[in-house]
């Protein structure tokens, strides 16, 4: 990838991972509620009227309960998320800026490499240069 390319990708801090991330759980969360609820209802609990769900096991009723309660507090964690980014961004709270991202450097070698007689490179071991 082209450095100017990786450099523009970098619009993205963690916290917004992290929400992108919750957001992609709450919306798989239902078809992990489902799955099992049509294998003991059958096709008539999946076209039909929804509002008794068949008898399942224990967890996928913990399941729903976990959704409903995070369902509750995600909007709670967007606007935490949005306003930390919000006040990192504009600098409101002085000292607590992000420290900027290191340039990458060049891979390490671990090894120096010196030129032989025949003028092809060779390693030297443990780091130590060869005589």
């Amino acid at each position: 990838m082209p450095p100017s390319v990786r450099g523009s990708l970098c619009l993205m801090t963690i916290d917004l991972y992290m929400l992108l991330a919750a957001f992609i759980v709450y919306a798989a969360i239902p078809i992990a509620l489902n799955v099992p609820r049509m294998r003991a209802g059958g096709a008539a609990w999946a076209l039909g009227d929804r509002a008794k769900h068949p008898e399942t096991a224990a967890w996928v009723d913990r399941l729903e309960r976990a959704y409903r309660n995070f369902g509750e507090w995600l909007p709670v964690f967007v606007g935490l998320v949005l306003t930390g980014e919000l006040v990192d961004a504009a600098g409101l709270i002085p000292g607590c800026r992000r420290a900027p991202r290191p340039a990458r450097s060049p891979p390490h070698r671990s090894t120096p490499i010196r030129q032989t007689g025949l003028g092809l490179p060779t390693r030297t071991g443990f780091g130590l240069p060869t005589r």
